[in-house]
């Protein structure tokens, strides 16, 4: 055959065979072949066919094979045509007869969780590609414990009955800590100070019991969404965190690194309107509508800023009952300003959400992810709610992924939503050494219990001065109201060194906190408490005077707004609350206390962040008796440094008693230290101010000066846990006064 031949007889075979597939062949019968354990009935039906219309296509058969396939319950399809039948010949996996696990012996925990995480399990059917899959689950998930390189090999046997047995040996190397966490490249800020953002932690020589400081990959993303939103909260629009990396340093420890590109610091300067409004809005709504956007301008960028303007407008327009999208993009004008473009689309089509579908949620109660959705069946879809309720689920803190997709649906929206649950629970125990005493403190914590989204806390703390114990269990939408509600029994003892006295109390609070505002909390609630007061045989007359046991019970409430651009170390903004405890008949005395304390921040530069923190305090007996004393003010070596604990205030023959009334204030700021960025070392200067006076205590010598100090303080996280050294000189202080220029403090969390 010549090669004209033969190329003329391959290209009318190739066009044949085209033409052929690509015509509609009406299938008179479907015979399955080979099938054992699996009915026709079954196949066909994952196969989306019937032995009814179905026609013979590329398409179709192309589409019967994928889903064949995807059901691992086939290791060969083969699918062909004669004289209009169609015959789907498959072989079927094996099942799986036993799975056994080796090497976790003394490993009950990991391997209870290892077997719920695998699909490859008894009288299941086998394939190869789910156990190579179930194979990576388990590396992801030991080295998300800590347990990086450990030795996973398996062997699948085949057994007389057609079956399989399927043994997964794993050999687990040494857990591994963290040893260094480096933050490298143009970071502008102190990896002190970035350390603070994360929750990876170096490990200290007092860790025993560790969960921040076992390296894990999925807290090292973690990690990474956090310091992106710490940049986009400070202004920095076009951060860049290139990577992260856990790098082996020997079989004990590995290093994280992060590498981050800052960019420059923005600001909003000015906006443009990218649709024309008065096609759907009123002269005095285009109105309103600017003068929301105005208040956002001449301000840092910050993400948080942008949805609550979303917000803002998305209000203001459901007030008026016009429904819109609301598309917020930026564009650089120069390398430190952002110009806004906003774009306000009518949504003439008004689609109703039809259908909410929420999976993933193995352990946590559908209604917990509901409770925090801004939509529900037979709302209108807004995109923004869509944004604002993954937010609102992901500060659960119960899922590490939070997916929320939209479908058309008809003439309305369906709504799809995915999450993948995390590890809720949390064992944590500190030591800490200081002039102010030693303590040891024990926490088991528990963000999900029950999968009803309520936090639980038992906690201990050994202290040479006090002795706590607390169970807290806080329901953050007690009885579907949206409203927080938090129960918190607690057992607590009192030595003080220069107090005279000791006590015991016991007690519990119940209260409630919402959200009465945007930025503004409301907290009220009631409590109950028993106190043992004892005095020591060097006490006074007066002190021992006081000795006894004390029933109180009070309603207590609490307002605060709250401006800050973040609660953890804020950089900007302030926080304003005053509350009241008022103890009630029957208690043995009643009275009345006012509480207003706040802060203000701002930051100068990176390096310099200053902030004003204060406290007035006052309490005053309700009846003819005095306030007793272990209700009574006093001020802390943390808010008046330079000064004992306890150690300004009236005073009854060396023993300090307090005082009716307390205010503090203290002004400080950040400053560059000149020691290496690779310490994680913070420094403050600082200036104190502080006054206990008053006494409804007869025979007391009273106190009424305003003490002052300052000084320079520095927070180092050594390798045996974070050290707080702080020097105060005294400005102003009395005679009477106890002094302690120097305090210091080694703690180890772990």
């Amino acid at each position: 055959m010549t090669i004209i031949k033969r190329f003329f007889f391959i290209f009318f075979f190739l066009f044949y065979s085209n033409y052929v597939l690509s015509e509609n062949i009406k299938v008179d019968e479907i015979n399955v072949i080979g099938n054992k354990t699996i009915s026709k009935e079954t196949i066909l039906d994952i196969a989306g066919i019937s032995n009814k219309n179905f026609l013979y296509t590329v398409e179709n058969l192309n589409s019967v094979q994928k889903k064949l396939f995807g059901s691992n319950f086939f290791s060969k399809i083969n699918i062909e045509l004669v004289n209009n039948i169609l015959n789907i010949i498959v072989v079927e996996n094996q099942l799986v007869d036993f799975m056994i696990i080796e090497g976790l012996d003394n490993y009950d925990d990991y391997k209870k969780y290892i077997e719920k995480i695998i699909s490859v399990r008894s009288n299941q059917i086998f394939s190869d590609s789910a156990l190579n899959k179930d194979i990576l689950s388990i590396k992801n998930y030991l080295s998300n414990i800590g347990y990086f390189n450990s030795k996973i090999t398996y062997l699948v046997k085949k057994t007389p009955n057609e079956r399989v047995n399927i043994f997964i040996k794993i050999e687990l190397n040494n857990r591994f800590l963290v040893k260094n966490i480096f933050f490298i490249g143009d970071k502008k800020f102190s990896s002190s100070k970035l350390s603070d953002v994360i929750t990876s932690k170096q490990s200290g020589w007092f860790s025993f019991l560790s969960s921040n400081s076992i390296p894990s990959l999925d807290r090292v993303n973690y990690d990474l969404s956090l310091l992106k939103n710490f940049y986009l909260s400070e202004g920095y629009y076009d951060v860049q965190i290139a990577n992260s990396s856990i790098d082996l340093v020997d079989d004990k420890y590995v290093n994280i690194i992060f590498s981050i590109n800052s960019g420059n610091k923005y600001t909003i300067t000015d906006y443009v309107i990218k649709n024309d409004l008065s096609l759907f809005l009123q002269s005095a709504q285009i109105a309103d509508t600017n003068n929301i956007i105005k208040k956002y301008l001449k301000s840092f960028y910050n993400y948080k800023k942008v949805n609550d303007l979303k917000n803002d407008l998305n209000n203001y327009y459901k007030s008026l009952n016009i429904y819109v999208d609301i598309e917020p993009s930026f564009a650089k004008k120069n390398e430190n300003e952002l110009l806004l473009n906003i774009g306000i689309i009518q949504n003439s089509l008004k689609k109703v959400i039809n259908d909410i579908l929420i999976v993933g949620n193995e352990i946590t109660e559908e209604k917990v992810i509901r409770n925090n959705l801004s939509f529900s069946e037979g709302d209108i879809f807004y995109k923004q709610e869509i944004e604002k309720s993954k937010d609102q689920i992901q500060a659960t803190k119960i899922f590490k992924e939070v997916n929320i997709i939209d479908i058309d649906n008809n003439d309305g929206k369906k709504i799809n939503i995915k999450v993948v649950e995390q590890p809720t629970g949390e064992i944590s125990s500190g030591l800490g050494i200081g002039t102010s005493g030693s303590n040891v403190n024990f926490n088991l914590k528990e963000n999900n219990f029950l999968g009803k989204g309520i936090y639980t806390n038992v906690g201990l703390n050994i202290g040479t001065q006090q002795v706590l114990g607390n169970i807290t269990v806080n329901n953050p939408d007690y009885a579907d109201t949206g409203n927080n509600l938090k129960n918190s029994l607690f057992v607590v003892k009192n030595t003080f060194n220069n107090a005279g006295y000791d006590n015991k109390i016991i007690g519990n609070n119940i209260s409630t906190r919402s959200e009465i505002f945007r930025d503004i909390y409301f907290e009220n609630g009631f409590g109950l408490s028993y106190d043992q007061i004892s005095t020591t045989e060097a006490a006074n007359s007066l002190i021992s005077s006081q000795a006894g046991n004390y029933f109180s019970s009070k309603y207590f409430y609490d307002v605060t707004s709250d401006k800050r651009n973040r609660k953890f170390k804020p950089t900007s903004g302030y926080t304003l609350s005053f509350g009241q405890d008022i103890i009630f008949p029957p208690s043995d005395i009643p009275s009345l206390s006012n509480n207003i304390y706040g802060s203000m921040h701002a930051s100068i530069s990176e390096e310099f962040i200053g902030s004003i923190k204060y406290r007035l305090k006052s309490i005053n007996s309700l009846n003819n008796d005095p306030v007793k004393l272990s209700d009574r003010v006093h001020v802390s070596d943390s808010e008046l440094r330079g000064f004992s604990y306890r150690g300004i205030g009236p005073k009854v023959n060396g023993d300090f008693v307090g005082g009716n009334y307390a205010f503090t204030t203290s002004v400080s700021s950040t400053f560059p230290n000149g020691i290496p960025d690779s310490w994680n070392a913070t420094t403050n200067i600082f200036f104190d101010v502080a006054n206990v006076w008053g006494s409804d205590l007869t025979g007391v010598s009273e106190s009424n000066k305003i003490r002052s100090s300052a000084g320079i303080a520095l927070t180092w996280i050594s390798p045996i846990g974070p050290v707080g050294l702080s020097y105060a000189e005294p400005i102003t202080k009395k005679n009477t006064d106890e002094i302690q220029k120097f305090n210091f403090s080694i703690g180890s969390a772990f």
